[in-house]
Parts: C-alpha cells; structure tokens; sequence
C-alpha cells in the first residue's frame, strides 16, 4: 500500500508458485501451482495468505484469474491440455464459474471488468487473429476497428471507455482508445452502467 514496509506475502503454505496479477479495494486475483512443473489454478485473496480460494474446479487443466472487482473475477479456462482457452467470471467460488465463451468460437479470454462489464479478446475460428470483445448483460458484442489486422481490449474505465492495442495490416502495434457513448435516449442509462461503444479509437503515440 505504497511503502516498502507494507507488502503482505500472500503466498500460502503447500503451494510452489504463486503469482498476483489483479486487485481491487478488498480483493487480489492471479494464478498458481501446486507443485513444481503443475497445472495452474485461478486463485483469489481477500488481503491474507489464509484467505485463498481456489478458483479451478477439479477437472480443468488449467486457468487464471486476471483482473477482478470486490465481487468478480475474470479471466480464462483450458478444458485440457490442448483445448484453447474459454474465457469466464466467477464471483468468489470455483462454482460460481460462468463461461463467456460466444457460441462456436474457437478461443476467448476475459482481460479486464468494471462491474458487470468486462471486456478482452475472441477468436471466432482456429487461426484468426484475436478481435476486441466487450461481455455485458449476457450478450457480447465485437469492438475489432475496420482496417486492423488483430485487438484486444485489456482495460475498462467507471465511465466505459476501454484500452487496448491492435495490429495494424502493415504490422504496426499501436494503442487504441474505444470512447463510451451515452444512450441517446437518457443519460441515466449511462449512469446505471449501460453504456453504447462507439466504433471510433485513437491511436495512442
């Protein structure tokens, strides 16, 4: 929490590798293994070593939880070894696990939430490259830009907008910026969290 002094070592005993990639006010999320050379596990931390959840459910070859709020967690899933990954939510339990997978793509991954949004990358067949998607609601919708190559969206803000990076068709890596628009209709809709994404982006020098 800003000092030197103040890191806590979430580690838990029993486990060989753990890692925190996500957080927020209450809550951390990453991934770890069991044993040396394991399969990794999405866990969850609420501020102590002692209060790890577990997020994998015995079947899966693998997962890991990337970002999260006080009540979600979001990030991805393999079936099996060689199955790509679906992305998911959970909130707080490895059975709570909702999968985000859109119906016949090949591969999905869930990078980042803002309160029930949450936004990342699918590949609709096998040797696509990724597009920017958004979850909300249940449904999703695809935000890849006309004229990119690949995208993906690792980042939503309280007022929707949303980061993320793209390849342009000549091979360029730039960032890009998806602005928020209100619904034209009200701006309560906007308030309660249900915001329209526009198509339009900035490159980000």
């Amino acid at each position: 929490k800003g000092t030197r002094q103040s890191y806590v070592d979430l580690h838990p005993s029993g486990w060989a590798y753990t890692s925190a990639g996500g957080n927020s006010e209450s809550t951390q999320v990453g991934t770890g293994a069991q044993t040396t050379g394991g399969s990794f596990h999405a866990l969850l931390w609420r501020g102590t070593p002692s209060s790890l959840v577990d997020l994998s459910r015995p079947n899966d070859d693998s997962s890991s939880a990337v970002a999260c709020t006080d009540t979600f967690q979001v990030g991805l899933y393999r079936s099996s070894r060689f199955a790509p990954p679906h992305a998911v939510r959970w909130s707080g339990t490895a059975e709570s696990r909702v999968d985000l997978h859109p119906a016949g793509a090949y591969e999905s991954a869930a990078l980042a939430i803002f309160g029930d949004t949450v936004v990342g990358y699918v590949n609709l067949l096998q040797y696509e490259r990724s597009r920017a998607v958004i979850w909300h609601g249940g449904s999703y919708e695809i935000i890849h830009p006309e004229g990119f190559d690949e995208s993906n969206a690792t980042s939503i803000s309280a007022n929707g907008d949303i980061v993320g990076y793209g390849r342009t068709a000549s091979g360029v890596n730039v960032g890009l910026l998806w602005q928020a628009v209100p619904e034209p209709s009200s701006i309560l809709v906007l308030a309660l969290g249900v915001v329209g994404i526009s198509q339009r982006f900035k490159k980000c020098q």
